[in-house]
């Protein structure tokens, strides 16, 4: 027996992919180890790893990584693989289980996948469709469903493939079953309405695409459960009026898009912040029915940047642990006051530069009657 491997690259890539595409069943690995069910006896070339008159893989064959552990055992018909395979991660263990089916008239036929991780547990199951390609060597596609497991044996992802591609529905979920992510594919690419879930089963959004581009509505949904966010797409493209909602249920402000970028935000419940091109906060200001409404801050262009620790789980620097956040010192107040119903109302305070009162103003509905 040879100490290097002789591998058929068509095998190789069936056994590479089965792992890595984590097809997956509910199967268990055989108690009984292929390894002792399928190693022929006798001597290479001779009883074994034979080829035909046409130089075609014919009968047992076997072949072994360099440190002499096997890589695969199966047997070959005029080059086709047929009947049992199985093929071992390098230094032992199953990878996979192979089974071929019988051929039909027009020479294709299914093989049954079982894959495994090193660590022996199921990764996956599914089908390929084969047949004997014009190079003489055996060609395959994913075809029909194919199932991926975690470690611990829950299924954690569903697909459907049609001529090697995605094509059909696509569900991946949670640890605990809750469904993650469903949609539908199309000759490989996403298309028509696809949801995603948080952990709870609460849904989270829901987007509609078209060749693998989003196209149509998006929604966002609060933790609550209410809309967040809902507009268009359009050629992959954020297009028209977009809504923000607050939790409440009313519209924070409406957005417009043109090509994908904000042509104009128009404020009308809530808390609205602004920056400077430096990221400093230029003004807070609050709006109810469309109108400034509440306390209004704004604020002069200055103060530092510094880092420094953050809480547990917070920080903009990430880092280790993500432990580091950004802070803003020395920044100064501009002017503060009341707006009612859209008009100054009350005292507002203006400040120098340094922090200090430049002057205070008194306000009646937009009058300014005192300064």
């Amino acid at each position: 027996m040879s100490a290097a491997p002789i591998r058929a690259p068509w095998i190789f890539a069936f056994a590479l992919s089965a792992l890595l595409s984590t097809p997956a069943s509910s199967l268990c690995q055989p108690a009984t180890p292929s390894s002792e069910l399928t190693v022929p006896s006798g001597t290479p070339g001779t009883d074994f790893n034979l080829l035909d008159g046409a130089g075609r893989k014919d009968g047992r064959w076997l072949r072994v990584y360099e440190d002499g552990s096997i890589y695969y055992s199966g047997s070959f018909d005029a080059g086709r693989p047929i009947g049992h395979f199985t093929f071992f991660h390098e230094g032992g263990g199953v990878h996979s289980e192979v089974v071929h089916g019988e051929a039909d008239v027009d020479g294709h036929w299914t093989s049954e996948v079982v894959s495994y991780r090193k660590d022996g547990s199921l990764a996956g199951r599914g089908d390929y469709s084969m047949w004997m390609g014009g190079n003489g060597k055996p060609a395959q596609e994913k075809h029909g469903l194919w199932r991926s497991y975690d470690t611990s044996g829950r299924v954690r992802r569903l697909e459907n493939f049609a001529q090697g591609e995605l094509h059909g529905a696509f569900k991946t979920f949670f640890a605990d079953g809750t469904a993650l992510e469903i949609g539908l594919y199309k000759e490989g690419k996403r298309d028509g309405n696809w949801t995603r879930n948080a952990a709870s089963g609460r849904k989270e959004s829901e987007q509609n695409w078209a060749s693998g581009v989003p196209e149509g509505g998006f929604i966002l949904y609060h933790a609550s459960g209410k809309v967040m966010t809902q507009g268009h797409f359009r050629g992959g493209l954020e297009a028209g009026a977009w809504k923000l909602f607050l939790d409440d249920g009313r519209v924070h402000s409406t957005v417009f898009y043109e090509r994908g970028r904000i042509d104009r935000e128009v404020p009308e419940n809530g808390l609205f912040q602004s920056t400077y091109p430096s990221d400093r906060p230029s003004k807070s200001e609050h709006y109810e029915a469309g109108l400034l409404h509440g306390e209004f801050v704004r604020w002069y262009d200055n103060g530092e940047w510094s880092a420094g620790a953050a809480e547990v789980g917070g920080g903009e620097f990430g880092g280790a642990g993500g432990d580091m956040k950004r802070f803003l010192e020395g920044q100064k107040m501009a002017e503060k006051g009341q707006y009612q119903r859209g008009f100054k109302h009350g005292n507002w305070n203006h400040y120098r530069e340094d922090g200090m009162i430049d002057r205070i103003e008194r306000w009646d509905m937009g009058t300014l009657i005192e300064e």
